[in-house]
């Protein structure tokens, strides 16, 4: 496996452990801060941050990429802002299972959308990760009756799908991605921040306060600071779908940290469940590695 090739995958492997790991930081929070407080923790250390960038960048800035990362900055926003109030209706575990959803719609938007000629291993893999989204999801369906944080996680996944897509089709090498990420945080803190001064209820200086600052300062880092920076460098490789696939491996850290941290437990369904989602990620990857083994040193490529 080649040296480009093997570098994007590793990238884009770290995200689905840290994406889980947001759910778990936000459902923790929740229990004392509002959702639509909770992003403006994050906002102070994005805004520094994506600014520095920029600034770091100032003789490569050009509005194209601005624009364009301010505009997949605000499909993102919408997907984190819709999963936080999922949390706050849900548990963890529950919402954190719509991301199994993520490589069947990739596929279909891909061959709907866009004409693409899917692969046989493609569809498979599809076919393993729907069973297996239908028994994670089904397994929890709200069981204390409220049926909103249910929606409202699987409207989060189809705004995650379209921002996949639409960064597989703005991450070019004319581009320059530390430019197309600090637009991109630069919009997410950007309407965090007007979030909080339009329904946010905390005040100000809990949002100073040690728990708040570090709890903003792990979900800035670990779950939208480096998984943007990790997917903005790796589609340029990387094709939607196999990227797609890879994020399965979302809902399986999600519902491990809810156990390990939250004490959220699995059912037998939602086990078998998650076995079914493993296994299309896993389809995907082998079969990606066995067709460029065979084939062409450079893996993964977009289009294969």
């Amino acid at each position: 496996m080649s040296k480009p090739a093997l570098l994007p995958k590793l990238a884009i492997l770290c995200n689905p452990a840290l994406a889980g790991s947001y759910y778990v930081v936000a459902g923790a929070a929740l229990d004392w801060i509002d959702p639509g407080s909770f992003m403006a923790l994050e906002a102070i250390f994005l805004l520094p941050a994506a600014l520095a960038v920029l600034l770091w960048f100032h003789r490569e800035v050009d509005i194209s990429t601005i624009i364009r990362g301010l505009v997949l900055g605000a499909v993102l926003f919408t997907n984190m802002s819709i999963s936080i109030w999922s949390i706050a209706f849900t548990s963890v575990t529950n919402a954190g299972f719509y991301p199994a959803l993520i490589g069947p719609l990739t596929v279909l938007a891909t061959w709907l959308f866009f004409g693409t000629a899917l692969a046989p291993s493609h569809k498979r893999a599809a076919v393993l990760a729907l069973a297996g989204a239908a028994a994670l999801i089904s397994s929890g369906f709200n069981v204390e009756g409220n049926w909103r944080g249910d929606a409202l996680a699987l409207l989060a996944t189809v705004v995650f799908v379209g921002y996949v897509l639409l960064l597989e089709k703005v991450s070019s090498d004319e581009n320059n991605a530390g430019v197309l990420w600090s637009a991109q945080m630069t919009s997410v803190s950007s309407l965090a921040i007007l979030v909080y001064i339009l329904v946010g209820k905390a005040p100000l200086p809990l949002l100073y306060s040690k728990d708040a600052l570090l709890v903003g300062g792990y979900s800035a880092v670990f779950t939208t600071m480096l998984p943007v920076l990790f997917a903005t460098y790796a589609q340029r490789y990387l094709s939607a779908i196999f990227v797609s696939f890879t994020y399965l491996l979302e809902p399986i850290w999600a519902a491990s940290l809810a156990f390990l941290f939250l004490g959220e437990k699995m059912s037998n369904l939602q086990v078998i469940g998650g076995t079914l989602v493993l296994s299309a990620s896993f389809l995907t990857w082998f079969n990606d590695y066995r067709k460029n083994d065979e084939t062409s040193p450079i893996v993964a490529e977009k289009g294969s």
